[in-house]
């Protein structure tokens, strides 16, 4: 039984040290996420409207590969040259007309989360993230549906699995834009690996000792 306590507390200690080391990054260049990150799945909102059109969801649900989108009533997937301007990446996902704009994104089990935003029309717009994990982050755009000032990018990982992502958004003049919306696994840092090799190493000198001292 002693034995069993001692191997559980240093396996304890491993994970705490794993976990503690990697917690949550936040990236704003996709290169970066894309490294830091494997197996992505892209949700980029093309096909279901068409040109100079949109599909309204409301509050939703609108399911895509596995990911659930809720809203709190004005969520809307938007096609190219609905505002007259010609988004060279096709539909979007958007959310308006509410003091603040929520949008929900229930995930299917994923360690990093990642989406481009903006405007549509190229004033700066502020979108609040709020992970399951508790994690919040804030972060402003400049960028917009015009190929003049693309949207920008905001990505993020952590060391224990996400089942979901609120983004909350401003009632801006220039309406808000979310594109290519991404699930992915983190792909744990060379320190974290570094420091599990460690810990296992750990573990087995606590085993060597614990056999010899039975013996």
């Amino acid at each position: 039984m002693k034995n069993l306590f001692a191997i559980t507390a240093t396996c304890a200690g491993i994970m705490g040290l794993v976990g503690g080391a990697q917690a949550d990054t936040v990236y704003t260049s996709r290169a970066a996420f894309d490294a830091a990150t494997a197996g992505q799945t892209i949700i980029d909102f093309n096909g279901i409207a068409g040109a100079n059109s949109y599909v309204a969801y409301n509050a939703g649900p609108l399911i895509l590969s596995g990911v659930t989108f809720t809203g709190n009533g004005s969520m809307f997937v938007i096609g190219e040259n609905w505002y007259g301007t010609a988004y060279p990446d096709g539909g979007y996902l958007n959310s308006d007309y509410a003091a603040t704009n929520t949008i929900v994104a229930t995930l299917p089990g994923a360690t990093a989360v990642g989406f481009d935003f903006g405007g549509l029309l190229g004033a700066p717009v502020t979108f609040t993230v709020t992970l399951s994990d508790g994690f919040t982050w804030s972060a402003t755009s400049n960028g917009s549906i015009s190929p003049l000032a693309p949207l920008e990018f905001i990505g993020i990982t952590s060391s224990t699995p996400l089942s979901s992502i609120k983004i909350d958004m401003p009632n801006a003049a220039s309406y808000n834009a979310i594109d290519n919306f991404t699930l992915a696994a983190a792909v744990p840092e060379p320190a974290s690996c570094a420091l599990l090799l460690t810990g296992l190493g750990m573990l087995g000198a606590t085993m060597r000792r614990r056999q010899t001292a039975s013996a």
